[in-house]
């Protein structure tokens, strides 16, 4: 394919302003591509339009270069339109939409949605590539709340970007470092503790069955609330239970000990609920506190933290940790490693595995 040197021009607009095009051929066709809406003051009267007729040049020959190496390697795709004045958040929101089939995730782009709206509603494109925006958008997230949810809605903000990328809405990638995961206490319930509250009494003996069987399965509430007789199946005296996750809709078969089989309690019809009855209210937070304080329990414990007690009874008890993540249903070991932490026991175990050779 013969090409030429694509080249930088500008041409005269109107009311004192400068725009940009770019002008090359490809197999001695000429192509004259203008870059829309990016364009400077020719004579800047201003700072902040010096300013700005220095973003946009260094934007342009960006944009330049990187279609010269687009024809020069046989990528280039004449398809790619940037619309540099289109609203993000829609943009954003058309996104969101495409989520629903996530509640959990669905959720979390409706938040990231919100706090856009909230920070800035009228931003576009061009606005959301500057640095200076993503640094104050950034602020802005972590002055409202946690640093963990800051760092879960500036995730979606960056995988917004990467997408409209790759449907070719915007020339370029530019995204500053994400927020950091911050370490968290995750509470859960040594086997002793079980022991003791297993035998106290619950005032909604669903709820407790439904909490000790997920200290042993490591299901979350939204799978422990959702389980079917259907998903349950019994061979040879073992019991497996074959079900969706309603977080990452991975379809997961995990074999439970006879101890959880005898919390199931006494069979239904397939499309029976296992745990009937069993919904999220206060009351249900309440009962539950109530019933681990009557074991002398008084750690911050919710239903979450029976998932956390399961891991942790799995690598106290010399399980792997990547067998571990495999029984919690991870994608990625990355998110079970933050088990690996939960027992000063295991760590000194696990120096006291160093054979010794006799050091004088």
């Amino acid at each position: 394919m013969k090409t030429s040197k694509v080249h930088l021009r500008e041409k005269q607009l109107a009311k004192g302003m400068i725009g940009f095009y770019l002008d090359y051929s490809i197999n001695g066709k000429r192509k004259q591509e203008t870059l829309n809406d990016l364009r400077i003051f020719s004579k800047p009267k201003c700072q902040d339009e010096k300013n700005h007729n220095k973003e946009i040049k260094s934007v342009v020959s960006k944009i330049a270069i990187k279609r010269e190496l687009e024809i020069l390697n046989n990528t280039y795709d004449e398809s790619v339109q940037y619309l540099p004045n289109a609203s993000f958040y829609k943009f954003l929101n058309k996104l969101a939409q495409e989520k629903n089939s996530s509640k959990g995730n669905m959720g979390v782009w409706k938040s990231t949605m919100k706090h856009v709206k909230d920070f800035d509603d009228k931003a576009t494109f061009k606005k959301v590539l500057s640095e200076d925006w993503q640094n104050s958008f950034q602020s802005y997230l972590l002055g409202k709340m946690k640093q963990n949810s800051a760092q879960s809605y500036f995730s979606k903000f960056r995988c917004a970007i990467k997408k409209a990328y790759k449907l070719k809405l915007i020339p370029r990638v530019v995204l500053i470092k994400g927020i950091p995961n911050e370490d968290i206490v995750r509470e859960y319930l040594t086997i002793e503790e079980l022991n003791v509250v297993s035998n106290c009494y619950c005032e909604n003996d669903t709820l407790k069955r439904a909490f000790l069987f997920s200290c042993l399965t490591g299901l979350r509430w939204s799978d422990v609330t959702a389980l079917k007789w259907k998903n349950v199946s019994n061979s040879l005296g073992k019991t497996l239970i074959s079900y969706r996750q309603q977080k990452t809709k991975q379809v997961e078969e995990l074999p439970v000990n006879q101890e959880a089989a005898m919390l199931l309690g006494e069979r239904g019809n397939n499309e029976e609920k296992v745990f009937k009855g069993l919904k999220y209210s206060a009351y249900t937070s309440v009962a539950l506190r109530q019933w681990l304080m009557r074991g002398g329990v008084t750690k911050n414990i919710t239903f979450h933290c029976s998932r956390h007690t399961y891991a942790y009874l799995l690598l106290s008890n010399k399980v792997d940790i990547f067998t571990v993540s495999k029984m919690l249903g991870h994608k990625n070991i990355k998110t079970t490693m933050v088990y690996a932490k939960f027992d000063q026991t295991m760590q000194s175990r696990a120096v006291e595995a160093i054979p010794s050779f006799g050091i004088a």
